[in-house]
């Protein structure tokens, strides 16, 4: 049975190595590729919010769960899908900013009472704030010329 058990492991070795993509972190696998292009201008009253840092706007039917825009407090522009990464199919777990706009977390606000559906929280540029995940959202490639946001899947 020895050899045996070998050969199931080895196939089952090809079989996990063979289904990873480019992205090493397990959350990029559970959540699809949708097709992205979006332009946005930071002008228009809808995302002006983007102007300062801390501003953040969601695009409701972009991605697989809608898509976050965050402008971090050091200047940098970052698009998220709102698919938690612990639990992607989870509908009531999207990606929100909290209402300090210093970190991101999976959950909703009912009533303005924040109700997280996992513990992690999220730095605004998409690192791990604090576990247990130790998965970023799923980011987009995000290009700013000018006032103009273009948020694509290409990658960079």
């Amino acid at each position: 049975g020895g050899m045996r058990y070998l050969a199931f492991f080895a196939g089952l070795v090809l079989l996990i190595g063979g289904c990873d993509n480019q992205n090493s972190s397990a959350g990029y696998n559970l959540i699809p590729d949708v097709r992205i292009s979006r332009d946005i201008n930071i002008r228009q009253p809808a995302y002006s919010d983007l102007s300062q840092p801390g501003g953040y706007v969601y695009l409701p039917n972009e991605g697989y769960r809608g898509v976050l825009v965050v402008h971090t407090y050091n200047q940098e522009y970052f698009a998220f899908d709102r698919a938690c990464p612990t639990a992607p199919d989870d509908t009531a777990a999207k990606l929100t900013v909290h209402r300090s706009n210093l970190f991101m977390g999976c959950g909703k606000y009912v009533d303005s009472q924040w109700q997280p559906s996992t513990n992690s929280q999220y730095n605004l540029d998409g690192t791990v704030k604090t576990g247990p995940s130790d998965q970023q959202p799923k980011s987009y490639t995000l290009n700013k010329r000018g006032n103009y946001l273009r948020i694509s899947n290409r990658r960079q």
